[in-house]
């Protein structure tokens, strides 16, 4: 069964999809992540959601989600301008005591209460090795800005897996997929529609993020009144950093030569050699080349995580009784169709027979009990058998998860759950019917939880019969 599961999965397509709203429009694309190179874009739409009535949203999505099939996971991506950040000293290195911390100290720096926010945070680099003080960068992002981006994503047809800041994909995308070996920091300067950010990041994380408004009518002169105090900052901020690595994309490339050949030499574009992407597109980009399931940047709150988790468990465990339906189905045929090679033998050596016994009722018994003989004695009973029986006389609401058969032993191991004692103890019976064991014994009963409901789980050991009696 394992290998028929795995064959699932290599044949699926690994296709996700990504959205980001900026100014009056969403922008959706659908990617083929491929683990040793470049996504493939599939497909992508942009909706222009004044003039898209929210009636017509989903009719208008679903030839887009065609492409990929209805159950694709999405990833939505978060422009940093809408996340705030805080810097913070604790005198802890180690990160579960910091985590606690700052769960203390939040209440008393931001102007909501800790439970109308989502955040994430990342350590600083210290200058220090002996100091056990720890600097942290903490963004966060409030619920209902998350929930509003989610409900405007379901008028489409679209519940995202995660939401993510745009922060976070261009650093990531900086240091996973740009291969340069160096030790300076690494400044990334991204704009797209008027709006921008200023990012240093290094090998311990993001050290450094702000965001800006632009003109994007007037490039040059408004990208230097206000970027140039962002950088003036960052290098009072950082004022032993000798040398930078300034990444550029977006419409940032439009100005890199006429505004940073003075001050950053090290000037890198980050626009694919494939394609001439839009600020957007490139975006949306990133965020497929850096594609984990990792949680830990996951902004959507802890009560739709666990949603999520939870409805993911209902399909993965619908797919395992599918997988399971499919395996029984195919073992059944099998043993249907041996059994009807067999009853046609039978049925010949019966007529034969008939011609030398007065009863056609005994022969037919004795030639059962010399098929069943014939299995037991030349210990040919095939799993496959066995694992019919079991699942065919296995009440309602069992599950069977584990099917062990022993043959040199002449055992039979069982596993499953169920919902209810008294489903144990019938199956017990049940199996103690079958005529193929000797002795069918409960080796444990216990009950779980996994704090949504409660669940037994047991063991069976059954006997197969050493010989049968004519």
């Amino acid at each position: 069964m394992g290998d028929t599961v795995n064959w699932l999965k290599k044949t699926s397509k690994n296709i996700t999809g990504f959205t980001i709203i900026y100014g009056d429009s969403l922008q959706m694309a659908l990617y083929h992540l491929q683990s040793d190179g470049t996504p493939q874009l599939i497909t992508k739409e942009e909706f222009a959601l004044k003039t898209t009535p929210p009636t017509e949203r989903k009719r208008l999505a679903h030839s887009f989600l065609s492409h990929g099939g209805l159950k694709v996971p999405f990833q939505h991506l978060l422009m940093r301008e809408h996340a705030f950040t805080k810097q913070f000293q604790f005198p802890s290195k180690n990160q579960v005591e910091i985590k606690q911390m700052l769960e203390l100290r939040l209440p008393r720096d931001i102007p909501s209460t800790i439970d109308q926010i989502v955040y994430h945070f990342h350590p600083i680099s210290s200058e220090s090795q002996e100091s056990i003080q720890t600097d942290v960068l903490l963004f966060g992002v409030s619920k209902d800005l998350i929930n509003q981006e989610r409900e405007l994503l379901k008028t489409f047809g679209i519940v995202p897996q995660q939401i993510v800041l745009s922060t976070i994909v261009l650093s990531s995308y900086v240091m996973r997929k740009i291969n340069r070996r160096s030790n300076f920091p690494r400044i990334i300067l991204y704009g797209a529609v008027g709006r921008g950010e200023v990012i240093l990041v290094e090998e311990q994380g993001i050290q450094f993020s702000r965001s800006f408004n632009y003109d994007s009518a007037d490039l040059i002169h408004s990208v230097h009144d206000t970027v140039r105090p962002v950088f003036e900052a960052l290098e009072r901020k950082y004022p032993k950093a000798k040398t930078y690595e300034l990444y550029i994309a977006g419409e940032m490339e439009q100005v890199k030569d006429e505004l940073f050949l003075e001050y950053y030499p090290n000037r890198f574009s980050l626009q694919p050699a494939a394609g001439n992407l839009s600020p957007i597109d490139f975006l949306l980009f990133s965020a497929a080349s850096v594609y984990t399931n990792e949680e830990r940047f996951n902004l959507l709150p802890d009560e739709v995580k666990q949603k999520i988790a939870l409805a993911k468990s209902e399909i993965d465990l619908a797919k395992f009784r599918f997988t399971w339906i499919i395996l029984v189905v195919m073992f059944a045929l099998t043993f249907l169709a041996t059994s009807l090679r067999m009853a046609i033998a039978l049925s010949a050596v019966n007529q034969k027979l008939s011609s030398l016994e007065p009863s056609v009722r005994e022969i037919k018994e004795i030639s059962r009990s010399a098929q069943m003989l014939h299995l037991v004695k030349t210990q040919k009973i095939r799993p496959l058998d066995l694992l019919v029986q079991i699942h065919e006389k296995s009440p309602q609401g069992i599950a069977l998860t584990e099917f062990e058969y022993d043959e040199k032993g002449g055992q039979v191991h069982i596993k499953g759950r169920t919902d209810t004692q008294a489903a144990v103890d019938q199956y017990v019976r049940v199996l103690g019917a079958v005529q193929w064991f000797g002795q069918v014994e409960l080796q444990y009963s216990e009950s779980t939880s996994d704090g949504i409901r409660s669940q037994f789980q047991f063991a069976i050991n059954a006997t197969l019969k050493d010989r049968i009696q004519l």
